[in-house]
Parts: structure tokens; sequence; C-alpha cells
């Protein structure tokens, strides 16, 4: 039988496989994968900035405290700078301490107080030492003072200790341990921050924790820091009454040993 050579491949349509299109189906097929990579990417981003959104609080009213807390009343002692420039944030702060007391009615224990004296030169009492029960009932915050020369804490510190140590002559000596947190809503540029006498003052007022609610964008002075050395710090917006509320439920949280958590 005669051998008969294979017969040869028959070459496909003319130019299917030239190097010319082949690099422009890779170049498809990149180009491809890089828009599904970005349009992957944008979703993720959208998804993560709307998760943001709806977990970030932006009101007192969306936060509540939770999770378990010891058997000792809370006592808040909040220290308010009203010198310099802070005066014109009078009516945000007003505001502020209305939002924030109101919410301390749904999260704090009929027995914890609150105490809130404003300093600037001298101090003034805006809330003496009330119960959260006085507070439900409906608490009379004393409007803001004319303001005077300085910025002054020490004097602070002095009002707030007399307030409850009144409270404390009045009631008789209390069976219960207490627990009290020092809030302090300033930009730290007070003029007696002397280490010997604010730790004389605050061991008298028996201060356990402290926050710092600190302006956004500022930092603590040196000499702060040498007097207050073991505080919380929380920023907050000066001009926003929401954010310094908000910053006000960080620190009961704090003084609390609880958390913060969204409102569901």
């Amino acid at each position: 039988m005669p051998v008969t050579s294979p017969e040869p491949l028959r070459p496909g349509p003319k130019g299917l496989h030239s190097p010319a299109l082949l690099d422009s189906r890779n170049t498809h097929r990149t180009r491809t994968a890089a828009v599904l990579a970005l349009s992957l990417l944008a979703v993720l981003a959208l998804a993560g900035w709307r998760w943001h959104q709806s977990s970030t609080p932006t009101s007192i009213t969306q936060v509540h405290l939770t999770g378990a807390r010891g058997p000792a009343p809370v006592d808040l002692v909040v220290l308010l700078d009203t010198s310099g420039s802070f005066q014109a944030y009078r009516a945000i702060r007003e505001r502020a301490l209305h939002d924030a007391l109101t919410w301390t009615t749904r999260n704090l224990r009929p027995a914890d107080t609150v105490t809130i004296i404003s300093f600037d030169g001298a101090a003034a009492t805006l809330l003496p030492t009330t119960p959260i029960r006085g507070i439900t009932g409906g608490a009379h915050v004393n409007t803001f003072p004319k303001p005077t020369d300085g910025t002054r804490i020490q004097p602070a510190l002095q009002q707030a200790l007399d307030h409850l140590q009144a409270v404390a002559s009045s009631t008789g000596p209390s069976t219960t341990a207490r627990v009290r947190s020092l809030i302090a809503v300033t930009d730290t540029l007070v003029t007696d921050a002397d280490p010997h006498p604010i730790a004389s003052l605050t061991n008298h007022l028996g201060i356990a924790t402290m926050t710092l609610v600190l302006p956004n964008g500022l930092g603590t002075s040196p000499a702060w820091e040498s007097a207050f050395s073991y505080e919380q710090v929380v920023t907050a917006d000066s001009s926003n009454p929401d954010s310094i509320a908000l910053a006000f439920a960080a620190a009961a949280a704090h003084a609390t040993g609880q958390t913060l958590q969204l409102v569901r």
C-alpha cells in the first residue's frame, strides 16, 4: 500500500492568530477587569460611607449607656470654662446642658448627682448638687453670670466641694460609697494650674475619674497636663451643641464604667 503523507493543516481565517489581534484582546480584557475592580471599590466605599454614617451618632438622643456598672452612686462634677471667647457660645452651651441633663434622666440612676460650676476669673454655680430624681422633676439651671477677667479653675473646684459637702452634711453620713467624676469643659489655658493645691482639692473632692472635653484642634497646655495627668480626653466642636452634649455622654460613660451604644 502506498504511504501517503498527512494533509497539511489548513490555516484558519486570515489574521485570526495575528499578534496585533491578540494584543488587542488582552488589552480589552485588562481594561474590563480594571473597570470591574474600580466599580467594586466604588460600591465598597459607598457601603462603608453609609455604614459610617449610620453608626456615627450626631445627637445625644441617639446613644445610651450600656453594660454593667457597680452599685455605687455616681457624682458628676462639671466645670464649664466661660472665659474669653467662650462667651460667644453661651446659647450653644445652654442648649448642650439642657440636652445633656435630659439625657441623664434616662441613663443615670435616681441617686446619681450632677453639679455644674462655670468659671472664668471667678466661679459661679449653674446647678448645685442635684440628684437625677430632682432633674427628672425639672431642675433649674442658673443663667450664665456676667464675665470676669481671668481663667481660674481652683475656685470652681472649691465651689463644687462646698456643694458636695453641704449635701453630705444635710443628709448625714452615707452608708454607700460614692464614685465622683470630674468633667472639665475647657481649652486648658487656666492661670492657676498649680499641681499641689489642685491635687489637694481633687483629693478632698474624692475624684476617682476625670474627663477633659477639649475643643477640636486644640492640645492641652503643659501646665494643665502637670496638674491633671490622669484624665480621659474627648474632643468636641465648640460651635455645635450636639457635639458638646455627646462629649458629656462619653464622660458619663467613663464615670460609670459603661459604654455608649447607638439606640436602635
